[in-house]
């Protein structure tokens, strides 16, 4: 059991590896898949779907051949005992040493021991396939980030105004790094005014928004906001103060109110009345333009926009993001 235990873990591990990427393919494929049935990729997914599934196959063979070849050897154990213990036992029982009782009794305790360990044999697999999946969660929770927006270090700015500075940043990402993303870049965004950014594809317009939101830190240089290096503030605060609307929002599978209303978690507003917070979305609702086809809508503000807002347009998913981005009147948007 020791021995064969050891493979089961190893090619366990590696078919839920399997099942995992096989199961991450499937989930993009599902969230996206207006896009898949307009491109014609539906063939060419499950293709590659079904690559993983292959691999989480062989390796589910030879966890299943493990389990095949120590249940075998263990009952061919029991069975050899049974042998030696009657050939043993007839030697005693014919030279006097030992009466036919206790023979029957030595033999039954030994095979009924020995049977009952036989049957931990199946759930063995069950405890292999925890201490596989345990590791990979155990690994993530062990993790620690260096950007740890739960921890209360930093400094809390009492007045915020939203000017900020990029002072001779260099970036490389983690993932890439024989890639220089940004060289040398400095750049002001005055608070109060509109400033976009305009380059070509990986010209590093997306970076800036990391870089602000400090999802990564800046290999070389600083980013300043109202003068203060975003480094030294505390990272929870300073997300607070800042509202982003991706090019692809992401909505929750819950009503057009509870999606905007989420836009409050967090801020000063949260444990407002329902009141005061209905007012605020539907301010903000107004503000991205978002309020006249809400209203339009057969139940309003509690029209549910289904999973990840499949149920609506591209253009109204950003709108609602945008009024979940303003709601909390955020001061970098």
């Amino acid at each position: 059991m020791s021995v064969v235990s050891r493979f089961m873990l190893k090619y366990n591990k590696q078919s839920i590896d399997a099942y995992a990427q096989g199961g991450s393919l499937a989930d993009e494929v599902l969230s996206s898949i207006r896009n898949s049935i307009a491109f014609g990729t539906q063939e060419r997914l499950a293709k590659q779907y079904d690559t993983h599934l292959v691999r989480a196959e062989f390796y589910g063979f030879r966890v299943k051949g493990a389990i095949a070849v120590m249940v075998g050897c263990m009952m061919l154990i029991l069975y050899l005992n049974y042998g030696l213990a009657f050939w043993a036992g007839s030697f005693f029982l014919i030279n006097g040493e030992v009466p036919l009782s206790k023979v029957l009794t030595i033999m039954m305790a030994v095979m009924i021991g020995a049977f009952n360990i036989g049957n931990v044999a199946p759930n063995i697999q069950a405890f292999t396939t925890a201490m596989a999946a345990a590791a990979k969660i155990f690994n993530t929770i062990d993790r620690a980030s260096p950007l740890d927006p739960t921890n209360d270090v930093g400094e809390k700015l009492e007045t915020v105004e939203g000017t900020i500075t990029l002072r001779d940043i260099r970036h490389i990402y983690p993932s890439r790094p024989e890639v220089v993303v940004m060289e040398g870049v400095s750049l002001t965004i005055p608070a109060g005014k509109t400033t976009a950014l305009v380059g070509a594809s990986g010209s590093g317009k997306s970076t800036v928004v990391g870089l602000v939101e400090r999802f990564y830190d800046p290999v070389q240089g600083q980013v300043l906001l109202d003068g203060h290096d975003i480094s030294t503030l505390n990272l929870r605060w300073l997300r607070q103060q800042m509202a982003l609307v991706s090019q692809e929002p992401t909505l929750f599978g819950t009503s057009i109110y509870h999606n905007i209303r989420y836009g409050l978690i967090g801020t000063r507003h949260e444990n407002a009345s329902e009141e005061e917070q209905k007012a605020l979305i539907i301010e903000a609702a107004k503000k991205a333009n978002a309020h006249d086809f809400v209203s339009s809508l057969p139940e309003g503000y509690e029209t549910n926009v289904g999973e990840r807002g499949f149920l609506l347009s591209g253009g109204q998913k950003q709108r609602i993001a945008i009024a979940r981005a303003i709601v909390s009147d955020p001061k970098s948007k």
